[in-house]
């Protein structure tokens, strides 16, 4: 079987998006996990914070996020009564099950958006059963959440490489640390 060039293969997955627009359901709930999805624009909101001239927002948001203030708030001056631990702890129970509940659907949906674009490969009129899509998604969630915690993983090394080859680089422009950058960006890139 001959491979799809680029062109093709994102033809084939316009048509199938524009043709059955209840697969776009799917695609916002794999965005969430995907590249420029929610969790890269949570990560990238706190970089900027910690490293740049930032918005009021940016600033409360890592504040909020940051676990020394967290510390400081349990261990401070407050006094929480026993009422107000308990709605705590039910504050934090439900929001990692909300969490929880968005990364399975977030990774299910990436894993029917799968399956039907395989049978829409092999059977191009056929119409999409979201339902069995679904179901298969479930069926692999584990597989799929692996992998995305892989590659989340691989990209960040990739980043801290990159940056431990970037530092030499700016500190001592030497044609030793410029051979390192120019290797290992090459490698980011490949990856």
């Amino acid at each position: 079987m001959k491979e799809p060039t680029y062109s093709q293969a994102v033809s084939a997955s316009w048509q199938l998006a524009w043709k059955h627009k209840s697969l776009w359901a799917f695609g916002l709930f794999a965005m969430l996990l995907g590249q420029l999805g929610i969790v890269d624009l949570f990560f990238k909101v706190i970089f900027v914070a910690r490293t740049a001239d930032t918005p009021r927002l940016a600033d409360y948001l890592w504040s909020v996020l940051n676990p020394q203030t967290w510390i400081q708030w349990v261990g401070g001056p407050v006094s929480l009564t026993p009422d107000t631990w308990i709605w705590l702890v039910w504050l934090i129970v439900t929001m990692v099950a909300l969490i929880a509940m968005v990364i399975f659907v977030a990774v299910v949906s990436q894993g029917a958006l799968v399956h039907i674009s395989a049978r829409a490969a092999k059977r191009p009129n056929h119409i999409p059963d979201e339902t069995q899509a679904w179901h298969q998604g479930v069926t692999h969630f584990w597989r799929l959440f692996g992998l995305n915690v892989v590659r989340k993983l691989v990209m960040g090394a990739v980043t801290l490489l990159l940056v431990a080859a970037v530092l030499p680089a700016v500190n001592d422009p030497s044609s030793i640390n410029r051979l390192l950058l120019v290797g290992l960006s090459v490698f980011a890139l490949s990856s």
